[in-house]
């Protein structure tokens, strides 16, 4: 439920996202909705949704791999991670598992001195032999920042 009091149902079979205020039976389509696909105004089983004070939603499409930006009133979402099928690279999730986005934008790195607002995934164990489950931040200009080199350095000490 969002500041407003609407409420943010997945509709995981019907591939869409919906907003309703107490009340509505209908609720008004917010992402999604044009059946299942991998286009930007499609999703393919949506899971998880973080909407923020603009109402801009934020959706993980689970079967498409990739995390979904919905701005109030868009018809088209914008990919704002993965996307790039289901593998281990930084710039692929695999079957992404809940997201929190900063709006606060204090998503610090110890490396850097850029503080900036990010979005966070948590991504289940990857299907091949590397270890993936651990979390990984997605800026919002679609990097990614690995906090594992950080623990990798404390292990060698």
């Amino acid at each position: 439920m969002d500041d407003q009091r609407y409420l943010y149902i997945s509709a995981y079979e019907k591939h869409e996202v919906r907003r309703y205020q107490i009340g509505d039976k209908n609720g008004t389509l917010v992402a999604g909705g044009n059946g299942k696909g991998a286009g930007l105004n499609q999703l393919n089983d949506p899971c998880y949704i973080f909407v923020d004070q603009q109402q801009t939603a934020y959706v993980s499409d689970n079967n498409n791999h990739r995390v979904m930006k919905w701005n109030k009133g868009a018809k088209e979402g914008i990919v704002v991670a993965g996307g790039h099928g289901e593998e281990d690279a930084l710039t692929q999730l695999y079957y992404p598992n809940g997201l929190f986005v900063d709006t606060l934008g204090e998503n610090n790195d110890e490396d850097d001195d850029k503080s900036s607002k990010g979005l966070t995934t948590c991504l289940p164990p990857s299907n091949s032999s590397t270890n993936n489950d651990h979390q990984d931040t997605i800026d919002d200009d679609n990097e990614s920042n690995d906090d594992d080199e950080d623990e990798d350095d404390d292990l060698e000490e």
